[in-house]
């Protein structure tokens, strides 16, 4: 009788910390989603601009510098839907087209709209 209250009781404490530690480990190893929405605007027309190319960069990189592995793009509306699972909740986005001067943009949590304007190089 005794062995059996002792196993029972010992079965408890050991399915608590079973329920108290796997959600927490579920949690801890969880990725950050890294999201940003807005459009991109000529800066001189203020029409929208299809097609910019939409990505990640690192802060410390040259103006020029950029990834090339998670591109998105912006659509015929200049509307953009940056999406990534990964990272932490600090990011930098690199917004580019031929033509116009890249921008960049840190971002830091989940920015509701962002208005990105571009700059034309042509004169």
């Amino acid at each position: 009788m005794c062995i059996s209250i002792a196993y029972y009781i010992c079965w408890m404490k050991i399915s608590q910390i079973i329920v108290l530690v796997i959600p927490f480990a579920v949690l801890i190893g969880c990725d950050v989603v890294q999201k940003a929405d807005g459009i991109v605007l000529d800066k001189n027309s203020r029409k929208p601009i299809k097609g910019i190319n939409i990505g990640q960069s690192s802060p410390d990189s040259p103006e020029d510098e950029y990834y090339d592995s998670d591109i998105h793009h912006s659509d015929s509306t200049g509307q953009f839907h940056y999406y990534h699972i990964g990272g932490s909740g600090s990011f930098q986005l690199y917004f580019y087209k031929g033509g116009y001067t890249t921008v960049k943009r840190n971002y830091k949590g989940t920015p509701e709209h962002d208005t990105i304007w571009m700059v034309s190089e042509i004169k």
